[in-house]
């Protein structure tokens, strides 16, 4: 949340100069191993993100970039996301993704 005040002042400004060139701007939601939190890496990483993301950049041409197996990772599913986010996802990139329930049953 910290780090809210500059993304607006960043991507609010890049949001409409890439509106007014008829381009949309999508973030992959990746955690790329940081945490919304702290914004230390990609703040695009989980829905609680998303909601402050478009709440500071309501532009309808900022968007996501979504990867559902990044999702599978952290155990969530992603059919419920798609159908809340389907404005937001301006591309999917896909790749199979197995979730094995008797690893994590016996390992976490």
């Amino acid at each position: 949340p910290d780090s809210l005040p500059r993304f607006r002042e960043v991507w609010g400004k890049l949001a409409k100069r890439a509106a007014d060139k008829g381009v949309r701007i999508a973030f992959e939601n990746c955690a790329m191993d940081g945490n919304w939190a702290s914004g230390d890496w990609n703040i695009a990483h989980n829905p609680d993100a998303w909601e402050l993301m478009f709440n500071e950049v309501p532009d309808d041409n900022i968007g996501l970039e979504w990867e559902p197996c990044h999702q599978l990772v952290y155990l969530i599913d992603p059919i419920p996301q798609i159908r809340k986010w389907a404005s937001r996802i301006f591309h999917v990139h896909g790749k199979d993704a197995t979730v094995r329930w008797d690893v994590i049953r016996e390992h976490g």
